[in-house]
C-alpha cells in the first residue's frame, strides 16, 4: 500500500476541488442551453461540500481510500433514489450484481451495464438511477455488474469479470442479438474493452453498445485532457491520471483493452455515444466515434453543450439527463430490433 500513500492525498484534493472560474467562464453557454433550475442543479453538484476541507490529521492510505469510496457511494446512491424497480441482488460464482426487471419488461432482452468510478470507486447501486431508468424506458431487463475494483484488483480483473457476465447471459438463453451493453465513464470504456475481447475470442457480438461519457484514453494524451481542464468543474485531470495508474498497474496505459481509444474497432456492433461539452474526457468520446467511422462501424455521437461528465446521473434534476437516457433507450430497442442498419427514410 506504499503507492497509495503517495496518490491518495492528491486524489482527495482533486475530488473536492471546484474551478472558481467555472461559472463565469460558461455563464453564456449555460444561459443558452440550460434552464435556470438546471444551472442551479449543476452549481450545487459542482461545489465542494463543507466537509471536503482537509482533515486535521492525515488518514492512512486505507482510510483515505475508504473515504473516497464512501463519498462516491453516497453521492451515486442518493441521486438514484427513489427507484421505479426494486433491484434484486445476484451472486453466482465470481459474478455479482443487480437485476432490474420491470413488470412490463420483455424478459427475452437484456442490457448488461457497467458502472463508472474510474475502476476504483462505485457499484451497481451508484448507477442504479441510470439502469432503472433505461430498463423501464426500454421495456427490457438489465443486469448491472459488480465487477472487482482496483487497486485491490487491477487490470485485467474487471474485463475478465465482464466476459464471465456476458457468457453467463448466453448460458441463461439470451440470444446475442437480444443483448446490449452500456456503461458510464470507466464503465463505458469497459463495455468497449469487452467488445474487443469478444472479437478476440471469436464470440458472438451483442446487438450494440450505449456509452455515456466513456473513459477510453487512460494515458491522458488527447487534446481535451488539457484544453478542457479549466472547463470541467467535476473531473480533475490529476485525479483521472491517478485512477488510471491504479487500474493499469504496470501495464501500458495505451494497450487497447485498457484504452480502447487506441484500438482498431473493426467488426464491432453499432455504438451510441453521449458526452458533455464541458468534459475533460470529451476527446475520449470523439476519438471512439471517429475510429468507429473509420472502421465502418455504425456510430451515433451526441454532444451536449453545457453539460458535464455523466450528467445522466442527475436525470431527476436535469431535463437534458432525462432526454439523453430516453435517446439511449430508443437506441437499445432499435439495436435489438435490428433497425440501426436501415438508412434514414427507408
Amino acid at each position: 500500500m506504499k503507492r497509495l500513500s503517495l496518490l491518495l492525498p492528491a486524489l482527495l484534493l482533486a475530488l473536492f476541488t471546484c474551478n472558481a472560474g467555472f461559472c463565469a467562464n460558461h455563464d453564456n453557454v449555460w444561459k443558452q442551453y440550460l434552464s435556470a433550475s438546471e444551472q442551479a442543479a449543476l452549481l450545487k453538484i459542482a461545489s465542494p461540500p463543507p466537509e471536503a476541507s482537509q482533515p486535521q490529521t492525515k488518514p492512512d492510505p486505507e482510510q483515505m481510500l475508504a473515504i473516497l469510496r464512501t463519498g462516491f457511494n453516497h453521492f451515486g446512491e442518493t441521486l438514484a433514489k427513489p427507484l421505479t424497480t426494486q433491484p434484486a441482488a445476484f451472486a453466482e460464482g465470481n459474478i455479482k450484481g443487480l437485476w432490474f426487471k420491470p413488470a412490463k419488461a420483455d424478459q427475452s432482452k437484456v442490457l448488461l451495464y457497467f458502472h463508472g468510478g474510474g475502476y476504483v470507486l462505485g457499484s451497481p447501486r451508484t448507477a442504479a438511477g441510470i439502469t432503472d431508468f433505461l430498463a423501464v424506458s426500454a421495456g427490457i431487463t438489465c443486469f448491472s455488474l459488480d465487477y472487482p475494483l482496483a487497486p485491490e484488483h487491477p487490470y485485467p480483473a474487471a474485463i475478465e469479470n465482464a466476459l464471465l457476465a456476458y457468457k453467463m447471459l448466453l448460458a441463461k438463453g439470451f440470444k446475442p442479438g437480444h443483448i446490449t451493453l452500456a456503461g458510464d465513464s470507466a464503465g463505458g470504456g469497459l463495455a468497449l474493452a469487452l467488445l474487443l475481447k469478444l472479437r478476440e475470442e471469436k464470440l458472438p457480438m451483442p446487438a450494440g453498445a450505449y456509452l455515456l461519457s466513456p473513459w477510453t484514453d487512460l494515458s491522458a494524451s488527447l487534446p481535451s485532457h488539457t484544453l478542457k481542464r479549466d472547463d470541467d468543474a467535476l473531473v480533475a485531470l490529476e485525479f483521472v491520471q491517478n485512477l488510471a495508474n491504479w487500474y493499469a498497474g504496470k501495464q501500458d496505459l495505451t494497450a487497447p483493452l485498457i484504452s480502447p481509444a487506441f484500438a482498431d474497432l473493426r467488426g464491432l456492433p453499432p455504438l451510441f455515444i453521449q458526452v458533455g461539452s464541458f468534459e475533460v474526457l470529451l476527446d475520449d468520446a470523439l476519438t471512439i466515434a471517429r475510429n468507429a467511422g473509420l472502421a465502418d462501424v455504425p456510430v451515433r455521437l451526441s454532444i451536449w453543450p453545457g453539460y458535464y461528465h455523466v450528467f445522466q446521473m442527475m436525470h431527476k434534476e436535469l431535463q437534458g439527463g432525462r432526454r439523453a437516457l430516453r435517446d439511449g433507450a430508443v437506441f437499445l430497442n432499435e439495436a435489438m430490433n435490428q433497425k440501426l442498419l436501415i438508412p434514414a427514410g427507408n
